[in-house]
């Protein structure tokens, strides 16, 4: 059995449904097999989801190719991880014009040189947040918001990557380490020593899934680069 391909539209199994009740939407599949798990772009039919961040979307009408029952939405700041066999038998396939209007607006809400949210109560891209069931687990409890700094105010989807201990961990190729002093600081020396695990990119229903929203902000910088880097494992412009 091959797994998705870039572009497929599935609707998820049950087992997919970490930011929240998706499983009537449709996913467009982003990274396909030869990774051990898909990243998927959750579709809405839902204007109101849309609402708070028009920019970061990409309408897309039904057709006989893509399978879509309605027309709808594709959402670049909300992404799914998860294995393929969570996926259905797809409903069909977006065309190359559709598909790089989606990785478009993914490539936005990644939010590479839209500055840092540098004050509480304001934007909090670049802020280091410990994450709350069911996204954290044992060797994953932080995390930087990467989300595009306007939308990253209102909260609810948060795009992140996952923070690893580099005392434990080997970092990948696309790994991005974080400076160690302010690692240390948000996380009051819970990790030493972290790198963005830019392969675990993935979103976040805020506040559900953010168990401390922290002070501590990663340097523009960093976290450009760590965006750069996740655009480049997403495949995205």
């Amino acid at each position: 059995m091959t797994g998705p391909s870039t572009g497929e539209v599935h609707w998820p199994g049950h087992a997919v449904g970490q930011l929240g009740d998706v499983f009537d939407h449709p996913h467009v599949v982003l990274i396909p097999a030869g990774q051990r798990r898909s990243t998927l772009v959750k579709g809405t039919t839902s204007p109101a989801d849309v609402s708070r961040c028009p920019h970061l979307c990409h309408s897309i009408a039904p057709t006989a190719a893509n399978g879509l029952r309605k027309p709808g939405w594709m959402m670049g700041v909300a992404l799914e991880r998860t294995a393929g066999l969570h996926l259905r038998r797809p409903a069909g396939t977006l065309s190359a014009t559709e598909l790089s209007a989606v990785r478009r607006v993914v490539a936005l809400a990644l939010g590479a040189g839209s500055g840092v949210g540098l004050h509480p109560g304001e934007a909090t891209r670049g802020r280091i947040v410990r994450l709350a069931l069911p996204m954290a687990k044992p060797e994953i409890e932080w995390a930087v918001i990467l989300t595009e700094l306007t939308y990253s105010a209102l909260g609810a989807y948060q795009v992140i990557v996952p923070l690893l201990d580099a005392t434990a961990r080997t970092p990948s190729h696309a790994s991005v380490f974080v400076p160690s002093n302010v690692v240390q600081s948000a996380t009051v020396g819970a990790l030493y020593q972290a790198f963005a695990a830019v392969e675990l990119v993935q979103s976040v229903w805020h506040p559900k899934h953010v168990a401390e929203l922290t002070t501590v902000t990663v340097p523009e910088a960093d976290v450009d680069a760590i965006a750069q880097a996740a655009m480049t494992f997403l495949g995205v412009p």
